[in-house]
């Protein structure tokens, strides 16, 4: 097929990367403008110290109460698994959770995964959270953009997966 620019093939893929590189920073323009965290700290109000250090804090609305897992779990560890990396110790267990728990059993904080790890290593947390976030947005688009003819092969057997998953329930 000839494009009318008179463009390579490989010229097309650096456009078609960078067009999905840009549409990624447009939807999420405050971060690098703004210099804002994708976190819900909203919610920090509604406990203590927060509510005692801020006052009418019993007034303000709360953005969504259900989002609470991202400053009430996931940064306070990101933080010990920040540290530990800092100090160069692989975060095995983090010590201010109750009486301690294992920092690599749960797969979600992403203890060795190589992005986070790069990512905590030259940012604070949440910049590092949100960095990361905006990332795997990124090579989402790029990964499903890059080859149709696998996204649609990857419809079509998925009839047959279905199938075979639910002939095992039984």
């Amino acid at each position: 097929m000839k494009n009318r620019f008179n463009f390579s093939s490989r010229q097309l893929d650096l456009i078609s990367v960078l067009a999905l590189l840009f549409l990624t920073l447009l939807f999420f323009w405050r971060v690098p403008i703004q210099g804002r965290v994708l976190l819900p700290l909203d919610v920090l109000h509604t406990y203590e110290p927060w509510r005692s250090e801020m006052p009418g804090a019993l007034g303000l609305r709360v953005w969504n109460s259900w989002l609470t897992d991202p400053v009430r779990q996931y940064y306070p560890l990101q933080s010990v698994i920040q540290s530990s990396w800092q100090h160069g110790v692989v975060p095995f267990w983090n010590p201010h959770s109750s009486a301690g728990m294992s920092a690599l059993a749960a797969g979600f904080h992403r203890a060795l995964y190589p992005i986070t790890v790069f990512l905590l290593l030259m940012m604070p947390v949440g910049q590092a959270m949100t960095w990361g976030t905006i990332l795997h947005a990124f090579l989402g688009s790029f990964f499903s953009s890059s080859d149709v003819f696998c996204g649609y092969s990857i419809y079509e057997l998925s009839a047959h997966l279905d199938i075979a998953i639910m002939s095992t329930m039984w």
